[in-house]
């Protein structure tokens, strides 16, 4: 009797429960579908130095941009005087040099901006399809701390009078009016400037 209730429990103890003498051991239970972190949440639009391939679409844009949100506060000639600097000669030359940005939307260029010399946003202008979606918040932004990495110590602009909100709410503050005269007709803009 006592051999037998040996050799039961050799057997248990070769052959734990739910393993049958002779079976393979079970593969264990699946585990259960690992959880995914939810995905990055993806920009509409990017922001980045232009390809030598946009720089010709950069013209079109500053007219279209002009025409059309500027004439709250121009006449349709100063509006035609100022879009037509961007049939000069030197127009995408002139963007070549200091820093110049593009906002890409869907891989449409929708906006640009430039920083020249190192302290003054020389140029900021959006597409009108593309204005009320914080692009030309970003590209201020990105100018104003390629500015500080530069080690200016305020940032400049010359804008005009319907970008004013815009540039105050950048932080900038009016320190002058002046008037440009451009293909005959005069343009007021305003001075404006901010510490960093």
């Amino acid at each position: 009797m006592l051999s037998r209730a040996w050799n039961n429990l050799r057997r248990r103890l070769q052959n734990p429960p739910g393993i049958a003498a002779g079976a393979e051991e079970p593969a264990p239970a699946p585990k259960p579908p690992r959880q995914r972190a939810p995905a990055r949440p993806v920009l509409p639009f990017e922001i980045r130095p232009p390809e030598a391939d946009e720089m010709a679409a950069l013209p079109e844009l500053f007219q279209q941009a002009i025409n059309a949100l500027a004439g709250a506060d121009y006449s349709p000639e100063q509006c035609a005087a100022w879009a037509a600097r961007a049939k000069e000669p030197d127009f995408v030359g002139g963007l070549e040099q200091g820093l110049t940005l593009v906002a890409q939307l869907e891989g449409r260029t929708v906006g640009f901006a430039q920083l020249r010399p190192e302290d003054t946003i020389a140029m900021l202008y959006v597409h009108p399809d593309a204005a009320g979606l914080g692009i030309a918040t970003l590209l201020g932004q990105y100018l104003e701390d390629e500015a500080r990495i530069a080690g200016a110590t305020h940032l400049h602009t010359r804008a005009s009078l319907n970008a004013r909100r815009f540039f105050e709410k950048m932080g900038l503050r009016e320190q002058a009016r002046e008037s440009v005269h451009l293909n005959g007709v005069n343009l007021e803009r305003i001075l404006m400037t901010k510490a960093l």
